[in-house]
């Protein structure tokens, strides 16, 4: 599993975070300059360099089994209070295009009630990365009926 949780942020604008991803995630932002690499007296060139600015680690909603889930989860998602915006919409501008960001995945919201209706809404939600199921998932060993498989082509 992912590290712990980081503690909430206090003082500063922040927002709660529901992720599906079942090991959490750590949310990183940070910044990339150019600097140029020398070799020698003639050859350079320009290099892009990415430095962390900042991080914040949210829950996902897995658990060892017979303990209880480190966070609340609330329609399959894990609740994370506390993750500064600032921080939060920058890693939301750098993974805009992500499959988990478009598909719902991982949200946010500023007022938790807002955040914990989205995710009760979508607890149907599937994020690919659920444990099998042993009776329904054609994945599953012992789930296959070889009676309706084809032979590749």
């Amino acid at each position: 599993m992912a590290s712990a949780p980081t503690s909430p942020a206090t003082g500063a604008s922040t927002v709660t975070v529901y992720c599906k991803h079942p090991h959490g995630l750590i949310l990183r932002v940070g910044k990339s300059d150019d600097r140029v690499e020398r070799k020698g007296d003639i050859h350079e060139r320009t290099v892009r360099e990415w430095r962390q600015t900042g991080s914040f680690t949210v829950s996902g909603p897995a658990r060892r089994i017979g303990e209880d889930a480190k966070s609340q989860v609330i329609g399959g998602y894990a609740v994370t209070h506390g993750v500064p915006k600032e921080l939060w919409e920058a890693w939301l501008k750098d993974n805009e295009t992500s499959a988990m960001v478009r598909n719902g995945v991982i949200f946010a919201h500023e007022k938790p009630s807002m955040g914990d209706g989205q995710a009760a809404e979508q607890t149907t939600l599937r994020s690919g990365l659920e444990a099998l199921s042993q009776e329904k998932d054609m994945r599953a060993p012992g789930s296959r009926d070889v009676s309706k498989m084809t032979a590749a082509a």
